[in-house]
């Protein structure tokens, strides 16, 4: 077909829609009704691709789906139509859905092997992995920080858990490399959480913005604050954990660990300069 929509709407947002070419079949077995695919290639703006489906439904029983997709040279801007976020805790599809900006997708996997629902503490009971690999995207690590842009990243996905790493990107105007980001599969009382590590080089006004112009400003005292890092260069490691519901209470954690060269900081409120620093800087919000 031409124009072929498929809706999966336990698992995707939106249908799946565009060329499809490819073979349905089904039976009955008794009570049990079985629909099957052969190989089908899709097309469209967004990406092409290969999957394969069996869906097996029983009175009385929670429908049984074997699904194997492969999608090469996608949109990254509209990388969360693929992704099958319904079947992931409200806070980390929430994340995800937002996460990628932009960018080109070489090559996305997606395996889902099991019933189209289950126990939420029960993650054995099914199979349900995905991979995405990239080259200049554009990464909303969290919704009012900065963008990482021009990022190499490999991402693997397997039930609640996230491990990606990126090889190499921007923030403002600092290069960062082996960025590691982690979503643990366990749970605080706090409920998923982002943790994102990696090294970190670039103008120390770099610092200054990510101090002032995000929602890290609220959490600092103003007694820091009050220092304006104005020039010099910085290399070190950035790491943050995040919650994702910000709404239960629970606060990040920042720390850096750097050393900082040719600094100039100012503090117009005590009238204080400072030039030509070299230093190590360590800094941890809670302590």
């Amino acid at each position: 077909s031409d124009s072929l929509s498929l809706a999966l709407p336990r698992l995707f947002e939106l249908p799946l829609a565009g060329q499809m070419v490819g073979a349905f079949d089904w039976r009955r077995e008794g009570e049990q009704l079985r629909v099957r695919s052969g190989r089908i290639r899709v097309v469209n703006e967004d990406a092409h691709g290969e999957a394969m489906l069996s869906v097996g439904v029983q009175p009385g029983q929670v429908p049984e789906l074997r699904l194997a997709a492969e999608i090469y040279d996608g949109n990254g801007a509209n990388a969360s139509r693929y992704i099958p976020l319904r079947r992931l805790p409200d806070g980390l599809a929430g994340w995800l859905g937002q996460a990628l900006q932009d960018g080109h997708l070489n090559r996305g996997q997606l395996l889902y092997q099991g019933p189209v629902k289950i126990d939420p503490d029960r993650q054995q009971d099914r199979t349900f992995q995905m991979r995405y690999q990239g080259d200049d995207i554009v990464l909303s690590l969290l919704p009012d920080w900065p963008l990482a842009r021009d990022v190499s990243a490999d991402v693997f996905i397997n039930g609640r858990e996230v491990r990606g790493v990126a090889s190499k990107g921007t923030i403002y105007g600092s290069s960062v490399e082996q960025v590691y980001v982690d979503v643990p599969a366990f749970t605080t009382q706090e409920g998923p959480r982002l943790v994102v590590s990696g090294q970190l080089a670039g103008p120390l006004a770099d610092l200054d913005s990510l101090m002032q112009d995000t929602p890290l400003k609220k959490m600092l005292p103003e007694e820091l604050l009050d220092w304006r890092m104005q020039a010099g260069s910085m290399k070190g490691r950035l790491l943050l954990d995040f919650p994702f519901k910000r709404e239960a209470g629970g606060s990040p954690t920042v720390i850096i660990d750097a050393t900082v060269e040719g600094a100039e900081l100012d503090n117009p409120e005590r009238r204080l300069a400072v030039s030509d620093l070299k230093a190590p800087v360590y800094f941890h919000l809670h302590k």
